[in-house]
């Protein structure tokens, strides 16, 4: 079985022309890096190109809690398996194209970090810019954080860093598991930039409605509370980088409902903050 690392300096020559050595499409990257996980036996989660709002490549984990599932029980915008929509989670709705790819997904640590390693190189390769990971799902494993899986992610990551010689941060995520302090340290001295998605504190990316942002920074003046500008200004998650510099800037960044059920979604973070 191949390690991270020896993955890591297969993929980069596989994202090139030979002839030329400048990158390949982005598609084309993540064709060859299918391909060459089906060839070598390498089970992978799904991956892909990133929306026009992130414009950044990222992957995909099972949503839900228990052994198939990869989220808290206790995330405030986790619908239930019954048909409950109140708490408006974009990645349950059953049929669209997230819901589709997280269904397809693997709780499996080692799937999580092939596809981890590829969106990497591929997104610092392309775009200089570390890659969205996690677009669903979560940090845990029949509802506690799996530590193999925080393992797994850290080794990916110095897999990277190494096969590009290159100390660039290569990932942020968003969580909404309550990640001890010193896991979220080493995930950061890795390069991977953890926000908590439902606190206000620096550090974090919260959900709520932008027209009433100013009367949350009324309520929460000891927090420095940051309009995401992909909503208002035209900008996307690889023109703006905000979300991987959160921490280091102490900025709490504020995200407007979005998505097929967005007026769930305000009344789920209305109630929280």
């Amino acid at each position: 079985m191949k390690d991270f690392a020896e993955i890591a300096r297969d993929l980069v020559p596989l994202f090139h022309v030979a002839r030329t050595g400048k990158p390949r499409s982005v598609k084309g990257c993540f064709d060859k890096a299918r391909a060459y996980f089906r060839e070598h036996g390498l089970a992978f989660n799904p991956m892909g190109c990133g929306n026009k709002k992130t414009g950044l490549p990222g992957w995909y984990r099972p949503t839900g809690c228990g052994e198939n599932g990869s989220c808290p029980s206790d995330c405030p915008y986790l619908d239930d398996d019954s048909g409950d929509e109140k708490g408006g989670c974009y990645a349950r709705i059953v049929g669209s194209p997230v819901e589709r790819q997280a269904r397809r997904a693997s709780v499996d640590p080692a799937a999580t970090a092939h596809s981890f390693i590829a969106c990497a190189l591929i997104s610092l390769i392309h775009f200089g810019a570390p890659h969205r990971a996690l677009v669903s799902g979560d940090l845990c494993l029949d509802d506690k954080i799996d530590p193999a899986l925080l393992v797994a992610l850290i080794l990916a990551s110095h897999a990277v860093q190494s096969a590009l010689q290159t100390d660039a941060d290569t990932a942020y995520l968003y969580t909404h598991t309550a990640l001890p302090e010193a896991s979220r340290s080493l995930l950061k001295a890795a390069g991977i930039a953890v926000l908590r998605s439902d606190r206000l504190e620096p550090g974090a990316a919260i959900v709520y409605p932008l027209d009433d942002l100013a009367s949350l920074r009324q309520a929460h003046p000891e927090t420095r509370l940051v309009e995401c500008p992909a909503f208002r200004k035209g900008a996307t998650c690889r023109s703006c980088r905000l979300c991987p510099r959160a921490q280091d800037l102490e900025i709490c960044i504020v995200l407007d409902p979005h998505g097929q059920k967005e007026r769930q979604v305000a009344e789920t973070a209305r109630a929280m903050h």
